[in-house]
């Protein structure tokens, strides 16, 4: 093409689409310089797939879903880069079941082992875990196996737990989960069930409150006393216990 001169470019059958206008310009020195955008084509028809994937069958007034599949089915017109003509059908997906969540143990997901498109379950709190319950979702027309909603999850907490077959120092068994702080141990025993923190699903149990008694220490006096006050009778008192002090002679 002559520098100054114009020509068109068209789409190549079986492709569709507008003409363009290519120029080359006055005083061209590049071999590769002609100026132009190229035109916008498209397949507007092709033959039918040769392979159909599953759910999509073709009516005598098109392409449609397959019973028991949900969506639009549409027949795309595509090219390679080779110019060789791919017709793809796409849209149709089968609804599936949603399947329960992963939950760890303090959780019952049992209910929700399979809910099907538009249905519900419940989840609630499994032994020795109690607590409120909640509703999860499995969305109608469905297509994720994982699709289960969820808005919030039950708190569960623990409500019993066994008696420990060892327990710390100070503390005496009067009876199933009855606690009482032993001899020279003060305060009140009290027995808690504390969830683990290694995700098992036994409650940790824990003792608390008892704390041992200690003898009070030698009772202090300022120098100026020590001549005055007798304190020998105040060193190592047990607790609940009382010293007297008397005056020294003469």
């Amino acid at each position: 093409l002559l520098e100054g001169g114009t020509c068109e470019v068209h789409c190549k059958s079986p492709f569709l689409g507008l003409s363009v206008e290519a120029s080359c310009p006055m005083g061209n020195t590049d071999p590769n310089g002609l100026v132009w955008t190229p035109p916008e084509c498209v397949l507007n028809e092709c033959g039918d797939p040769e392979v159909v994937p599953q759910g999509h069958v073709l009516m005598p007034d098109g392409w449609a879903c397959d019973f028991s599949y949900r969506g639009f089915a549409v027949k795309e017109c595509t090219a390679t880069p080779s110019c060789e003509i791919v017709p793809r059908v796409s849209g149709c997906v089968q609804p599936l079941p949603c399947v329960a969540p992963a939950a760890d143990c303090r959780y019952d997901v049992s209910y929700c082992q399979s809910v099907q498109p538009g249905g519900s379950c419940v989840i609630g709190c499994r032994e020795p875990y109690s607590g409120g319950k909640v509703t999860a979702t499995c969305v109608g027309g469905n297509t994720d196996p994982n699709g289960l909603q969820i808005s919030a999850w039950p708190d569960c907490s623990t409500i019993g737990c066994a008696d420990p077959d060892v327990w710390p120092e100070g503390y005496v068994r009067e009876g199933p989960g009855i606690w009482r702080c032993g001899t020279n141990w003060t305060g009140t025993a009290v027995k808690s069930c504390v969830a683990p923190d290694d995700g098992s699903c036994t409650a940790l149990t824990i003792l608390s409150g008892c704390e041992q008694e200690v003898p009070c220490m030698a009772l202090a006096v300022a120098p100026q006393d020590e001549c005055i006050l007798n304190v020998t009778q105040c060193v190592g008192v047990m607790a609940g216990s009382s010293c007297r002090v008397r005056c020294q002679e003469p």
